[in-house]
């Protein structure tokens, strides 16, 4: 349900959000924004540090043109149909979800990937902030660490991610 990745969402330290390229319907994604927006303007949580977003738009390389792909392609000066119609989709997605960060990829085994050299720095400089976040979230909550309740949110946490890697493929 949104409460509970909501809950995922305020207590991670950097927040990987990865949309289809090709699919341009965003109303849960737009709707689960504002609910994680909405709980960081409640007085109760006004001095918690919201994580990075970092918005991965993934498999750009079914966007149209499909037969063509020839990464890497210059997203500020788009020279091909190809490289048009990604920064287009980077464009949309960044108007609607307001991300930290926002990446194309493609991390395909069946044509060459892009930009995963990108995301690599985009978590390495994400890093620190991450940290941040993490103890800005221990100094709120007291500092209390659970473990067993840690150890069900990693295990959660792998389970969200393996469904929707599934639902990519």
């Amino acid at each position: 349900t949104q409460k509970k990745i909501v809950s995922q969402i305020t207590n991670s330290d950097l927040v990987l959000w990865v949309l289809k390229a090709n699919q341009s319907a965003r109303k849960l994604d737009v709707e689960l924004r504002q609910a994680v927006d909405e709980f960081y303007q409640l007085a109760a949580n006004q001095n918690r540090k919201a994580p990075k977003i970092l918005v991965l738009v993934n498999q750009v390389d079914r966007l149209p043109p499909l037969d063509e792909w020839q990464p890497p392609y210059d997203l500020s000066n788009p020279q091909t149909q190809k490289g048009k119609v990604i920064a287009q989709a980077v464009e949309f997605n960044k108007e609607k979800l307001n991300p930290d960060i926002i990446l194309p990829l493609c991390v395909s085994q069946d044509v060459p990937q892009f930009n995963v050299d990108t995301l690599q720095q985009a978590i390495v400089s994400a890093y620190e902030d991450g940290v941040n976040t993490q103890l800005n979230r221990r100094r709120v909550e007291g500092d209390r660490l659970d473990l067993t309740e840690e150890a069900k949110r990693l295990y959660h946490l792998g389970e969200v991610l393996f469904k929707a890697y599934r639902k990519q493929l």
